[in-house]
């Protein structure tokens, strides 16, 4: 569990910087206005996708980068790891170019129900300046930081980290100035594509060999562990698409204050995640070094230790919800809704780090699988939970918001048996 908390909290630093990126876009476009807010919000969706785009590749990296420092081979194993997890990167960046082509941009913002259109304009210019710009930077930015996950050497990564964070707060500015809300998202690609550089250079210093060629079997081995993990995040934002469709039938500023309220959150969550890539860390390596009831000791202890830690985390989140929200928010119907939705997902945030422990866990151990299965189930039972609650109950948009909440509480458990079942069966 040392061991975990070592690892976790450089992460958990390096995610809250990671973070920042996407905060500082959310404050500059705020100062826009609030159509401007709203059109974020409809993008947001899109742009997770391309993201896990590069999650595919980052998650197998970090899998088997630890599996090969767990095993002393640093140099050619987790070398080839990132090798090849760059190259995947390529073939990630094609597809998040076609995922902006004008007729699925616009079926998305139709299916949204997109109609103003200012804000039609505005999240159509973000989501395609992200995802025909974004897809290779971000990608590589992600495989990068992996390595070094796997390997257990946050502290550079932290360093990288902030740095890019510093360039993204100078460019923000002038580049919103320039092309308006897409100008957010040709900062933040500049400066992962930066990061992303300096990244592997470090990488190199530090003993790791990139210089290896495409290996379709490796390149097999990084898909077959991310994916799963890529297509249960995929269908996680394809079930908030289909909420977001229902948020913008009940209430015209429900997308903006989802948006709003996922900065927020996005702080306790990357602190969950930190937990998530250390238990990886910790279970690959011991999987290296041939002791995997120690890596299922350790990711047992960081789940109680996480969903402990994250106490204080959610009675801050319920306590300034508010006040919170209102520094992304200007307007007051749009920060007084962001804020009922924390109130509620506040409640689900112990059992957030559960489920992000065992999410980890699995990655270790490169049994993936039935963990990513039990996440779709639960994603995508908050659509029906979601009109049931809003809408034969009479809650409202309160009523989605709750069908977030006790559906992350049901992943926790579900995880908790899936990797149980994987540390017997290894």
């Amino acid at each position: 569990a040392g061991a975990v908390v070592a690892v976790a909290w450089p992460s958990v630093a390096i995610g809250l910087l990671r973070t920042a990126l996407g905060q500082i876009d959310a404050w500059y476009i705020g100062r826009l206005g609030s159509a401007e807010l709203q059109a974020v919000g409809a993008a947001s969706f899109g742009v997770w996708m391309v993201y896990l785009l590069g999650e595919v590749g980052a998650v197998g990296v970090q899998s088997l980068s630890s599996e090969a420092e767990g095993a002393g081979d640093r140099r050619g194993g987790v070398g080839a790891a990132v090798t090849q997890g760059a190259y995947f990167s390529l073939i990630a960046a094609v597809l998040a170019f076609a995922l902006a082509a004008d007729p699925l941009v616009a079926a998305y913002l139709d299916y949204l129900r997109v109609t103003d259109p200012a804000v039609r304009a505005a999240a159509s210019s973000y989501l395609v300046a992200t995802a025909k710009w974004g897809g290779l930077p971000l990608c590589l930015d992600a495989v990068a930081f992996a390595g070094f996950k796997g390997v257990g050497e946050t502290r550079a990564a932290l360093k990288i980290a902030a740095m890019a964070v510093l360039l993204n707060i100078v460019l923000n500015g002038p580049a919103i100035a320039a092309f308006g809300v897409a100008g957010a998202a040709y900062a933040t690609n500049v400066a992962a594509a930066v990061a992303a550089v300096v990244g592997f250079s470090a990488l190199r210093r530090r003993g790791v060999d990139l210089a290896f060629r495409p290996s379709k079997k490796m390149l097999k081995k990084i898909v077959a562990i991310g994916a799963p993990v890529g297509a249960s995040g995929a269908l996680f934002t394809v079930a908030y698409v289909l909420m977001g469709r229902t948020l913008a039938g009940l209430s015209a500023t429900a997308l903006a204050a989802l948006a709003v309220g996922h900065r927020i959150e996005a702080v306790a969550y990357t602190v969950c995640e930190g937990y998530c890539v250390g238990v990886a860390t910790v279970v690959g390596q011991w999987r290296g070094a041939g002791r995997r009831d120690r890596g299922a000791t350790a990711a047992h202890e960081a789940a109680r230790l996480g969903a402990l830690s994250m106490v204080p985390v959610a009675l801050g989140l319920h306590a300034f919800a508010f006040s919170a929200a209102r520094v992304f928010a200007p307007d007051v119907a749009v920060a007084s809704m962001a804020a009922d939705y924390l109130r509620v997902v506040s409640f689900c945030v112990p059992f957030m780090a559960v489920d992000a422990v065992y999410d980890g866990a699995c990655v270790g151990a490169q049994d993936t699988r039935l963990a990513s299965i039990c996440g779709v189930v639960a994603n995508l039972g908050r659509v029906p939970l979601a009109a049931v609650l809003a809408s034969t109950l009479g809650l409202g948009v309160t009523g989605v918001w709750l069908s977030i909440s006790l559906s992350t509480m049901l992943k926790a458990p579900l995880k908790w048996a899936c990797f149980s079942r994987t540390s017997r069966k290894t």
